[in-house]
């Protein structure tokens, strides 16, 4: 699983000649475990679509440089997150369904917060029905999801007092406005998912933390064949 953030780029550089849009993106990103933690930064990232008739895929890649800061364990900065996501859409004249993957990858292996704790890596994977309304170039998207799934390589950091962990995550949504013009798309992406179940990490019984997301940014977009 460690591996998967270099699988996908792989993937996504070997399609991208395939394309008939491709988009660099800037924003904002704001990740929450309310109560427990809060990571923010400034993320870049790249991004294609490739249309066939009314099907469209649509692949992105973000890195975003973040400063992380908690209550409980202290702070840290210049860490960073690296997110990918791929959608696939049915598109029926202004209405549009499908599937959706995102992956959040956030490691702090080998790092040390101001108060002295160690950092790890966690993985974030949501899967998710994908429900979409297009308008006067404005785009809705309703992103119930189907099952999340999180590891937690706390051992790598804890010298065997805890065990790597993985957890599901049942309950959660998100949502997505944007307003497309010919070069530019604003948009915001907002997601909520609830905690997850119970699991033993070898010294206690762990969740994974109910966790909010807004990512808020712009993309540039380049159109190389007809939609």
């Amino acid at each position: 699983m460690k591996k998967l953030i270099p699988t996908i780029l792989a993937f996504f550089m070997s399609n991208i000649a395939l394309a008939d849009g491709i988009k660099a993106k800037v924003s904002y990103i704001h990740y929450q475990e309310p109560s427990i933690m809060l990571e923010h930064g400034v993320a870049l990232g790249a991004g294609f679509d490739v249309m066939l008739k009314n099907f469209q895929i649509e692949m992105e890649y973000q890195r975003a440089l973040t400063h992380y800061e908690s209550s409980n364990t202290g702070e840290l900065t210049n860490t960073n997150m690296q997110f990918g996501e791929l959608e696939l859409t049915l598109w029926n004249d202004q209405l549009g369904y499908g599937l959706g993957y995102q992956l959040m990858d956030n490691n702090k292996e080998g790092m040390e917060t101001d108060t002295g704790f160690d950092g790890y890596q966690r993985t974030n994977h949501h899967l998710y029905v994908t429900l979409a309304y297009d308008y006067n170039n404005f785009e809705f998207q309703l992103m119930p999801l189907i099952h999340g799934w999180h590891y937690s390589y706390v051992g790598d950091a804890s010298n065997g007092q805890y065990e790597n962990t993985f957890h599901n995550q049942w309950f959660g949504v998100g949502f997505q406005i944007d307003y497309e013009t010919k070069w530019v798309k604003p948009y915001l992406e907002f997601w909520y998912v609830h905690q997850s179940e119970e699991e033993y990490n070898g010294a206690s019984y762990w969740r994974e933390p109910t966790n909010l997301t807004l990512d808020v940014g712009v993309d540039i977009t380049w159109d190389l064949g007809s939609k």
